[in-house]
């Protein structure tokens, strides 16, 4: 497979330039182990709307989320494979599938992730479809944009704080 250990062998630098990032923080410190960038939650909003898309897009990165976007309910599977996210917001009234059914198909798969849905309006019983579908967080604002983003604005908050504190355990 190689010709000698030479091959084998490369410098920091050499790896450095590979990736285009220094392998340690340059610090005054003593400390040899490397500084990472802080996780960066990602998360896919599955919207055909711009404007909500846009709205929503806005809160998240205001909390360093990285946020991609699925536009039809088909094109959710590609984009989890894609992005691997951290949490999954669905529009439930999407053009070509419901948001529930999006929710459900996310169920099948060996995925466990945070679903949010925002629905104008809540149907009854929601606990029996909550229960069936996984959907995390049902999310009512009535249909207008802003009561949206100031919801998504403050169950993020909590998410996030969450979302810290299990990693700072492991």
């Amino acid at each position: 497979m190689f010709k000698s250990m030479t091959e084998l062998r490369f410098s920091n630098e050499d790896f450095r330039s590979s990736i285009g990032v220094p392998l340690h923080r340059t610090s005054d410190s003593i400390s040899t182990v490397p500084q990472y960038p802080p996780i960066r939650p990602r998360v896919l909003v599955v919207e055909f709307r711009d404007e909500v898309y846009a709205g929503l897009k806005a809160v998240l990165e205001e909390h360093n989320c990285r946020v991609t976007r699925a536009e039809v309910g088909a094109d959710v599977a590609g984009s989890i494979i894609q992005c691997s996210p951290d949490l999954v917001l669905v529009n439930e009234s999407m053009p070509d599938e419901s948001g529930w059914l999006v929710t459900c198909k996310l169920q099948f798969t060996c995925l466990r992730l945070p679903v949010w849905l925002y629905v104008v309006r809540c149907p009854q019983p929601t606990a029996t479809l909550n229960e069936f579908s996984g959907v995390s967080r049902v999310i009512e604002y009535g249909g207008v944009l802003l009561q949206l983003v100031q919801r998504v604005r403050q169950d993020l908050v909590e998410w996030l704080a969450k979302v810290r504190e299990l990693r700072a355990d492991h």
